[in-house]
């Protein structure tokens, strides 16, 4: 593990310091181009990535598609995690957002073709990108040393997802594919969905008019159908030892929906001009219902270090049902003219819509408390990497079968929505700014970006409207059910609730209920922030040297709106700030392959929408306030970047790389003591306080075929890539920041031998924090591909996902001690593809 940045560029120099000695070719004025090799599927994946790292000035990786459009898994974030330098945090068996270089996801400016991604979440800027499919686009592109080009809100990095052109091919293209996929996770709950699940998309485009027009459609359907079982124990403890004082069994059955699609018309009359105009939609049903169950315990008798008893406790059965729905609209006019060999005028207008609704209704049912529901807890047989909890053993199993003990407590009708709208505006001039030897040139650009966003809360609580009535669950359980977790908590058959038999007893029953207002109130807000950036940047190209260097102006207006002391009254805010933010870019070429980067860069990071715009509450009983802070700064970031790449014969690459970020006024919530009008108030807020940073060493390598074996073994291959970081500083144990682990590494395997290829990929990240108390334990997955080519334009595909069957695990980072196990099982998809 590195302890110091010195130590990373220091172990950076000794991967360059080989290199000079092995080849001492002159450099080239030319643009660094693969072989030429007939390739197809993962080696062509491949090799399109190193050609796009090789011919592009600044510090940065990508991901492209194979022939039939596909990237290697489910969704962008899937497919990001396979990069060097890439955490996708997960939510349970997907990708759903992407941090950069140990930075959480509010850190990561993504884009596609340029325009900013709307938001759909609840209270930050994480861009969720769970719902777009990876055929939507043709290449991932991950910057991580930014110039003045690229959006200033990118302390992370940025990622720009591009969309696929009608002109990328000289005929007619279309591709299909088409999957049935099987989840070893499909258990026996009442909400449960039958495999198999399926995923179908294509994509064709063309060319008209004398190859001056072009469109392009592409489309997906998916349906995901799994069940999930959670086992979480809650630990304290005192002096004495460890203490388990909650128990919770979760059993999800879930349903993911997804249809995306993608409209594109360009027009190229010649090789001086070109426009296009894009209309995508992503859209995301969520539909999933959770049964748990949860006891709350009295008595704590007998404790040792690592063991106790509670003699009595209460508990509740409860479901939760979450049909979340999410839309994601883009539509962009893109416009590009040379009017001269040497310059470009570029001019573009960008609009993401971003809205999501989730009721969370949920009705609970209780046990008194009674002696059958206490129970011991013993953490010393707890294994980490064997999947085994604390053993809780309760007093009477029995309790839980006995569904007249279970009492109605209330029917909780919860709905949020919250919508994001971004319209953007730039223009761009550049002037002798390509080619290999272009010599001094110039760019210079301006951009406009006006964000709004608001969210609304709206839910009832309902309770019996006879306080003497008794309504049990006796008429809402199958008792042939078993949840999925019954196997990790030995004896805690719960009986899980019949959502669909409560409903329609709810509904056909509403006279026995009363309803009052539990809006959420401190939830509402709105937001508009707007920003004005201009920049102006140098560059020079000549023999070996690249520069890319300047200067980034942004100001920034933020108005906000929301709730004073739970309403109806409003209180407003408004605030502007401004940034000159400088960054360079510059590139040596050792010799022809070979290639030295060092850049810097300031960015910035705004806060999080609820620290700006949240309500305003004060009680004057207690004398407190809890209240958003407009006044907040962004993030301020500075960026040291060094990176060294070797691009060998055909799909073989070596890269090394080395960061160091340094970010200045962290934002914390913190309570402190305020006179206002002679009265002490104590007061908690968001307020900007530390300090902290991380450094860190990437390291690739890639050999897409071992040309030096014998056939058949000369279509053996390897991709592989470690990152190494260190947090200082950080809220988290031993200084790191919230999800960053200590290193991450990715394994391929691949096999190409005729018609047949195979890719066995293996994904490593050790212990990633998600708070200062908690941390997903280091997690492994080992996923497969294998692929037949039946003809010239059909071919057949095996996938494997998860198929060690690895459950995701979260522990208490101060103990150890295991807290839950989220366990979604394995999947494995069969289809077909076709290329016209």
């Amino acid at each position: 593990m590195l302890k110091t940045s010195t130590s990373i560029v220091a172990l950076a120099a000794l991967f360059v310091a080989p290199a000079f000695a092995q080849d001492d070719n002159s450099g080239t004025d030319e643009d660094y181009k693969l072989d030429v090799v007939t390739v197809t599927g993962f080696q062509l994946q491949n090799r399109n990535s190193i050609d796009a790292k090789a011919n592009e000035d600044r510090i940065a990786d990508f991901l492209s598609q194979d022939e039939l459009g596909r990237q290697p898994d489910l969704n962008v974030a899937d497919s990001l995690r396979r990069l060097p330098g890439v955490v996708t945090i997960f939510d349970e068996d997907e990708g759903r957002y992407v941090g950069l270089r140990g930075l959480d996801q509010r850190y990561t400016f993504i884009s596609i073709d340029g325009g900013l991604i709307a938001s759909t979440d609840r209270s930050d800027r994480d861009i969720n990108i769970e719902s777009i499919p990876p055929t939507a686009v043709k290449r991932l592109e991950v910057f991580k040393a930014i110039t003045p080009d690229l959006d200033a809100q990118s302390v992370g990095g940025v990622i720009n997802l591009v969309t696929r052109s009608a002109f990328d091919s000289d005929d007619t293209y279309l591709v299909m594919n088409a999957q049935l996929g099987w989840h070893e996770s499909i258990g026996d709950l009442p909400q449960s969905k039958d495999n198999p699940s399926y995923r179908v998309d294509a994509a064709w485009s063309d060319q008209f008019a004398n190859n001056t027009i072009g469109v392009l459609a592409a489309g997906t359907v998916f349906q995901k159908k799994r069940d999930q079982g959670r086992t979480i124990v809650g630990v304290t403890s005192n002096d004495t030892g460890l203490i388990a004082n909650s128990v919770q069994p979760l059993d999800y059955a879930n349903q993911i929906d997804r249809w995306n699609g993608l409209v594109k018309l360009e027009y190229r009359p010649n090789t001086d001009f070109e426009a296009s105009i894009t209309a995508s939609r992503f859209d995301y049903q969520y539909d999933e219902v959770r049964y748990r169950f949860d006891i709350t315990e009295s008595d704590l008798v007998n404790q040792t270090a690592d063991s106790g008893t509670f003699q009595s406790g209460s508990g509740r059965a409860r479901f939760d049902r979450f049909p979340l729905g999410q839309t994601i609209d883009n539509v962009q006019a893109l416009i590009e003219y040379r009017p001269t060999e040497r310059s470009l005028l570029e001019v573009g207008a960008y609009y993401s819509h971003g809205v999501q609704g989730h009721p969370y209704p949920n009705a609970s049912f209780t046990i008194a408390e009674t002696d059958a529901l206490g129970y011991s807890y013993d953490f010393s047989n707890q294994d980490l990497d064997s999947d085994k909890q604390a053993t809780i053993t309760l007093n009477d199993p029995s309790i839980l079968s006995d569904l007249d003990a279970y009492q109605f407590t209330n029917y909780f009708d919860g709905y949020f929505r919250n919508e994001e709208d971004v319209t953007e505006f730039k223009l761009d001039y550049s002037w002798n700014t390509e080619g290999a030897d272009a010599g001094l040139g110039f760019k210079t650009g301006l951009k406009y970006r006006n964000l709004e966003k608001n969210r609304y809360d709206s839910s009832t609580n309902y309770v019996l409207s006879d306080p003497n009535a008794v309504l049990t669950l006796t008429d809402f359980v199958n008792p042939s059910m078993a949840g999925y977790t019954s196997g990790q908590f030995k004896g805690f058959a719960y009986p899980l609730i019949d959502a669909d038999a409560f409903d329609a007893y709810f509904n056909a029953n509403r006279d026995q209920f009363t309803g009052t207002d539990a809006s959420g109130l401190t939830s509402f807000y709105d937001i508009q922030e707007d920003v004005t950036a201009l920049y102006g940047m140098l560059t020079y190209k000549q023999n070996r040297h690249s520069f890319l260097g300047g200067f980034r102006f942004e100001h920034t207006e933020v108005a906000t709106v929301a709730t004073l002391n739970s309403g109806p009254e409003q209180i407003a805010r408004t605030i502007d700030y401004d940034y000159l933010l400088p960054s360079f870019v510059y590139t040596y070429d050792l010799n022809e392959r070979m290639k030295l980067r060092a850049g810097y860069a300031q960015a910035i990071g705004r806060p999080n929408h609820p620290d700006l715009a949240g309500a305003e509450t004060f009680d004057e009983t207690n004398r407190t306030i809890r209240r958003a802070n407009t006044g907040l700064r962004p993030r301020e970031s500075e960026s040291f970047d060094i990176a060294f790449d070797w691009y060998l014969d055909g799909g073989q690459y070596f890269s090394a790389a080395a960061f160091y970020k340094i970010i200045d006024n962290q934002i914390s919530t913190v309570t402190s003591e305020e006179d206002i009008d002679g009265v002490l108030y104590t007061v908690t807020q968001p307020v900007n306080l530390d300090q902290v940073s991380v450094s860190g060493l990437e390291l690739s390598y890639t050999d897409d075929a071992f040309e030096f074996l014998p056939a058949p073994f000369n279509g053996l291959g390897v991709a592989a890539n470690l990152t190494l970081m260190d947090g200082k500083d950080g809220p988290a144990p031993g200084g790191s920041l919230i999800a960053q682990p200590d290193y991450l590494y990715n394994i391929a395997g691949l096999y190409n031998y005729g018609p047949f290829s195979a890719k066995l990929t293996y994904n490593y990240v050790d212990d990633r924090p998600t708070s200062a108390t908690q941390a997903e334990y280091q997690y492994e997955q080992l996923d497969l591909q294998l692929r037949y080519q039946l003809t010239e334009r059909l071919q057949m595909q095996v996938e494997g996902r998860n198929i060690q069957n690895n459950p995701r695990k979260n522990i208490y980072t101060d103990s150890g001690v295991l807290r839950e196990i989220n366990d979604f099982g394995n999947s494995w998809w069969f289809g077909v593809s076709y290329r016209y």
